[in-house]
């Protein structure tokens, strides 16, 4: 069983290394109820159209910083409050994931697949790659969609930025002083989640 420590912030010289599988990083993350650091290294594969598009298929590395274990809700309304606004936004359920036992965990309709969900404060710089070769980001973005501003957030200056992130794509975590490198695959069985807690927070 891993030590975790009650702390939000996180010292990147200092994290001690940790091999482990998809499954073990899952129970670690499911640990975690207060808003606590995170920082999470992630390849994905690039939203592009699919037709008239020879770099269909091109992936995206980076490290992701931001936070776990928070209310979507509350950081909202706090925003609007220090905007000097109405604070009165309400969160909605999300739109094609389901809550799990975890606020920090979300899961598909047929509870087969786990997400991360984070609150992003700040990222690195995203490493683009097609068939096993570097590619610049100008390359793709003709064939990328535009990103707007969610609805929900239409009173705000500065937007909350939330993300999901498939775990599967996680390729190592540094939380609470320790950082958590995947090294085996999570299997269907193990990455069905307990019975869903529900809630009213969206990502």
């Amino acid at each position: 069983m891993f030590n975790v420590r009650n702390s939000q912030s996180f010292n990147m010289e200092k994290n001690m290394s940790r091999n482990v599988t998809k499954t073990q990083l899952v129970n670690e993350i499911r640990k975690v109820i207060t808003s606590t650091a995170i920082s999470i290294d992630v390849e994905t594969e690039v939203r592009m159209r699919k037709t008239d598009n020879p770099y269909f298929g091109a992936t995206k590395r980076n490290r992701v910083a931001g936070l776990i274990g928070f209310d979507y809700e509350n950081s909202v309304n706090n925003q609007l409050g220090r905007e000097e606004k109405t604070m009165d936004f309400v969160a909605q359920e999300h739109k094609w994931a389901k809550p799990t036992d975890s606020r920090n965990l979300l899961t598909n309709e047929a509870s087969t697949k786990l997400y991360l969900r984070l609150k992003v404060q700040s990222t690195g710089h995203p490493v683009y790659s097609f068939n096993g070769r570097e590619i610049s980001k100008a390359t793709l973005v003709p064939f990328m969609p535009t990103t707007k501003k969610p609805n929900t957030q239409a009173n705000l200056d500065k937007e909350i930025i939330v993300r999901t992130y498939d775990m599967e794509n996680i390729k190592s975590v540094r939380m609470l002083g320790d950082e958590f490198v995947v090294t085996h695959t999570i299997t269907e069985a193990e990455a069905t989640p307990t019975e869903p807690i529900r809630e009213t927070q969206t990502a």
